[in-house]
This record gives structure tokens, sequence and C-alpha cells, in this order.
């Protein structure tokens, strides 16, 4: 069994090497254990008051299990992902970006294999509400041929938001106001995506 610990109430000198340091605090702890050829991972993590760049958040919690049957010392070399099962839930708080601002966002992400599941990502400001659902399969590692935007993937979205300029500061200088109201679908297959989106506005 291996314990894994990360404690940085700094954690711009953990990231110093990085082009841009990410700013903030941040704390996980995790175990992973084996038995019968099998993996498991459980790993929980905090962080505050997180920069990196112009963007800024103030809270973030995660939440990952992953379970992996480990192959064979004689196997043939198979994808990373290859009988991997994952759960992640993420909440992140009073996220900025510039002059942008949503105050919450919410994700449910779980995998298969290559398959990649949202199950939901939601992005809420004040009355606002984007709800994004769909699959999305992973390339596989080092192919030359599967870009990961020419995966296959299906996508459905809903976003109500009764007034727009919401997304704003209060003291940004140029805003989009009134209400927008979207739903749809998207396909995307070989690189070339499809479906259909309906949009209601009013100033």
């Amino acid at each position: 069994d291996v314990e894994l610990k990360v404690d940085a109430p700094d954690f711009k000198e953990l990231t110093a090497v990085l082009p841009q340091p990410v700013t903030g605090s941040l704390q996980a702890n995790g175990t992973i254990k084996t038995d019968q050829s099998i993996a498991r991972l459980e790993l929980t993590a905090q962080g505050d008051l997180l920069g990196f760049g112009e963007a800024a958040v103030k809270t973030l919690t995660a939440k990952i299990s992953a379970t992996k049957k480990l192959p064979a010392t004689d196997a043939t070399e198979e994808p990373y992902y290859a009988n991997l099962i994952s759960s992640i839930h993420l909440e992140l708080s009073e996220v900025h970006y510039d002059q942008f601002v949503v105050d919450r966002v919410s994700a449910e992400i779980k995998s298969n294999n290559a398959m990649v599941s949202l199950e939901p990502v939601s992005v809420e400001r004040k009355a606002n509400l984007l709800l994004v659902r769909g699959n999305y399969e992973l390339p596989p590692p080092g192919s030359t041929e599967s870009r990961p935007t020419e995966q296959p993937a299906d996508l459905q979205f809903s976003f109500r938001a009764p007034q727009l300029s919401d997304y704003w500061e209060s003291d940004a200088p140029h805003k989009v106001t009134g209400q927008l109201q979207a739903d749809g679908n998207v396909r995307v297959r070989k690189g070339v995506a499809s479906g259909q989106v309906n949009l209601y506005g009013e100033q």
C-alpha cells in the first residue's frame, strides 16, 4: 500500500518551475492499495485562493476514485486506460477570469476504459445555469492517426440565462445584457461535427 500526501500552504513555491506558477494553497490525501492484481486509488484534495494568470478560484474540492486491473508481466503493451474505471467529483466556487465570474462549477466525470462521461457538468451564476452531459472516446496513446479533436463525442447541453450581464463583474465597463436560452446536441465523428441547437434571446 502507498499513502499519498500533498501539503502546500504556498502552492507558488511548488509550481515555481512552471512558466506561470499557481498561487494559493493545496492539500491532498490518498491511498493506493493493490489486491489480487487490482490497484485501487482513493484521493481527496482541497485548494484555497488558487490563482493562475487572470484566472482565480476561491475554493476547490475534488474526490477521485479509480480501479485498474494490472496487466500480467508478460502481457503485451496496452493503453493506459485499459481496464481502468474512474470517478471524479469536482467542485469550484467563485471562479473568476479577467472580468468574468461564475459562482459555482460542479462536475461529475466517470471513465470506463476509453470512454469518458460527463454526468453532468454544471456552471452556475446567480439565476444563470449551464448543464452539459455527454461522452467522449479517448484516442489511442501515441497514435498519429487519431487526433483528440477527431475522436467520437456526443454532447447535450442546456443553457438558461435570465440575465447575461451577471457573468461580468459589477464594475466591468462592457457587458452583454438580456436573456438567452439554448438547448442542443452535438455529435462528432472523424472530426466532423453535426447536431442541432435551439436559441431564444431577448433584450
